[in-house]
């Protein structure tokens, strides 16, 4: 199954050449979402038009210009239909486990912000996307990550009529997207795509930041021996 999945940003990482400056300030960007400390400061121009510096002191403010990116400047020009946007849940995300988790937080403000550009189609946030219990942070397992780790692993606390965007902050090898995906498809639900603030790479472009659409794509078929 293929679906599009939408991002602005390039999180480099294991790449130790020459680099645009862009790159520097999307790992202040996405250490600033994710609550993780960065050295260092980010120059950025607010709506005023003032350019300041941003410390690791002031991460809730570089996280609100990110997210606010996104829900302003991005998402309006894919969103064609009402939409559920559905956070992809942090580790510790699982029934009755309430609202107060980080990306529910960062996809509340996406929300907010699109809403605040009199769009023509609503945007909802959808925050029933669980683990039936508390995992290890994905960037803590070992092994290789594939969407199989997580079979099984995931419920639905709230209902769902209409069809869903997928959020997550950053997108790396995709499995718990690919996973969230085809449990929701799976129940019969329909998945628009996948919007994430970044997608690691390896391998720099020009400039970091860039609304690129990608594809968020498995294939669960079973090994067919009869097919060779």
């Amino acid at each position: 199954m293929k679906i599009p999945h939408w991002f602005f940003w390039d999180y480099l990482t294991q790449y130790d050449g020459d680099k645009h400056q862009s790159y520097f300030d999307a790992y202040k960007f996405i250490k600033a979402v994710k609550g993780d400390e960065f050295n260092g400061h980010l120059r950025a121009k607010l709506k005023s038009g003032k350019v300041v510096k941003l410390y690791h002191k002031d991460s809730e403010k570089i996280s609100q210009l990110a997210l606010d990116l996104i829900g302003a400047k991005a998402l309006p020009k894919i969103m064609d239909q009402d939409t559920d946007l559905m956070p992809i849940p942090n580790s510790d995300m699982i029934p009755k486990s309430g609202e107060t988790h980080k990306i529910i937080s960062a996809a509340d403000r996406v929300v907010k912000a699109y809403s605040s550009t009199d769009p023509k189609h609503s945007l909802t946030l959808n925050s029933g996307l669980r683990w039936t219990s508390k995992k290890r942070p994905s960037h803590k397992e070992s092994g290789s990550r594939n969407m199989e780790r997580y079979e099984g692993k995931l419920t639905l606390t709230k209902k769902v009529k209409r069809p869903i965007i997928l959020f997550d902050d950053v997108y790396t090898s995709g499995s718990q997207a690919k996973a969230a995906c085809k449990f929701l498809t799976d129940s019969e639900l329909e998945v628009l795509g996948v919007v994430t603030l970044a997608k690691t790479t390896h391998t720099p472009n020009k400039k970091a930041f860039e609304w690129r659409e990608d594809v968020c794509e498995y294939d669960d078929s079973p090994f067919d021996w009869d097919s060779f």
